[in-house]
């Protein structure tokens, strides 16, 4: 990362040109660049707080700041100590840049500028502050107010909808693995996805229930409507049909708020979850030295899941981990867990401490099995199995009941399954190894051969290098 000092920062060009090259201090440089403009354009006085978004996006209009800039100030964000200016002032640059970049966009669909260049759109704007800064009749004293009330007031929501997702974690991430960390890339890169994409899978998660909630809560409307024009027909109805109908309409509009409350009983702790990764992902990008080798990696991303899991809010561990891919080799498995843990939800005893120890402890066990099973793809197969092994044994080891030791067999045979499986795999594998050392070989030996034959031919008759000649 470069120093403050390296780059010269007195113009908001300067400070982009900075910001691309990892010096996340420059924001400060840009939002005293804000102040020393516009302060004296305000009567001397300080800037309020929601002046300063506006003013600075007229500042970043004097630079060739573009979309792909916004996940370079989003990754210095989240670089940025908690609390301090260049945080503050990163985000007010992130504001501004999203001021100006969406108001650019929709100034590119008014009539007569579809055909303009980014580069003319830019200068419109710019033309557009500096006729804000010379129309009041005294500028020193209303020329910041006129910037603020009268240039980029309008924004395209197609922009806004890019800019989000420029600015999201998965995106900063990408552009962290790629750009930025030197160390372990490869790990990082391949690790870091699976939280990457248990993120994505979880504000997919949200985003359905969102639309089936909006869906259930116009069903709602539609039916107390009906049931207000019923209630109007009471004295013209049989008292029969009357209350048939009222009963149907009673009993529909109460299922669908039970269904609405569930959906929002999952959306908490789904949103939960995504908070907690997006905790997490942070980490992974701004301290990636944390990660010295990968079984420190794959303990942050257990560690993450146990959480999760752990504080589910009565939410099922099915649920909780159902944003995770599934692994085709252990899927049985995987859906034998959940059944005693779907088992042992209904099975809970009561509050003697001896038997809801124990039943904890197998629960806990079972849980880990599950977090294990949908982690796979992070270690190597035989790895994997001890995990399991050594959580069955936890089970096996605090009072199961009769049902639960037929769960137990079923997984230690399955063990064996497995790894019989791993060993014929291994076995392929040498075997694979040892034809293409062969053929290498063989090879070797023929190019050998080759080039002795050639070198013969030109010591028996040497007049054959004067002919080539």
């Amino acid at each position: 990362m470069l120093s403050k000092s390296d780059i010269p920062q007195d113009t908001p060009q300067k400070c982009i040109d900075a910001l691309r090259k990892g010096d996340y201090s420059s924001v400060l440089n840009l939002g005293k660049l804000v102040y020393d403009k516009y302060r004296p354009l305000n009567d001397g006085k300080v800037l309020g707080a929601d002046d300063v978004t506006p003013l600075m996006a007229s500042l970043l209009a004097e630079t060739d700041i573009t979309l792909d800039d916004i996940v370079k100030i989003q990754h210095g964000i989240q670089s940025s100590p908690d609390g301090l200016q260049q945080q503050y002032y990163s985000t007010q640059m992130m504001s501004a840049a999203t001021t100006l970049l969406s108001y650019e966009a929709w100034l590119v669909k008014q009539q007569g500028n579809q055909a303009k260049l980014p580069e003319e759109i830019r200068q419109m704007v710019r033309d557009k502050v500096a006729e804000a800064i010379a129309r009041p009749e005294d500028p020193k004293k209303d020329a910041a107010k006129e910037v603020v009330k009268k240039t980029m007031l309008d924004m395209d929501k197609e922009m806004l909808i890019l800019i989000d997702k420029e600015r999201s974690f998965q995106r900063v991430f990408a552009y962290a693995v790629n750009h930025l960390i030197k160390e372990n890339v490869d790990q990082i890169r391949e690790k870091g996805k699976l939280i990457s994409d248990y993120l994505d899978r979880i504000e997919a998660y949200i985003e359905a229930l969102d639309r089936e909630s909006k869906t259930l809560k116009a069903e709602v409307r539609d039916l107390r409507n009906d049931l207000e024009e019923l209630n109007k027909k009471i004295d013209t109805l049989p008292s029969e049909d009357f209350a048939a109908q009222k009963n149907e309409l009673d009993k529909n509009i109460t299922s669908r708020q039970e269904s609405l409350s569930a959906i929002e009983k999952s959306r908490r702790g789904a949103y939960t979850r995504k908070l907690e990764t997006m905790d997490q992902l942070s980490i992974l990008i701004t301290q990636p030295e944390k990660f010295k080798d990968s079984q420190m990696l794959e303990n942050h991303i257990l560690g993450l899941l146990k959480r999760i899991t752990n504080g589910r809010d009565q939410i099922s561990a099915k649920e909780t981990l159902s944003e995770l891919p599934d692994e085709v080799s252990l899927l049985n498995l995987q859906q034998k867990i959940e059944s005693y843990l779907d088992f042992l939800d209904k099975k809970r005893p009561d509050k003697d401490p001896r038997w809801l120890k124990t039943y904890e402890a197998r629960k806990g066990a079972a849980e880990n099995m599950l977090i294990i099973v949908k982690t796979a793809s992070l270690r190597e197969p035989a790895k994997t199995l001890e995990y399991l092994q050594n959580h069955i044994k936890t089970i096996e080891n605090n009072r199961p009941g009769l049902f639960e030791l037929g769960f137990i067999d079923w997984v230690k045979s399955f063990f064996k399954k497995y790894e019989a499986e791993m060993v014929k795999e291994t076995d392929v594998s040498l075997e694979s190894t040892q034809n293409e050392l062969q053929t290498l070989r063989a090879n070797f030996v023929e190019q050998k051969k080759a080039l002795g034959e050639l070198r013969e031919e030109e010591i028996v008759d040497p007049q054959s290098q004067s002919k080539l000649s």
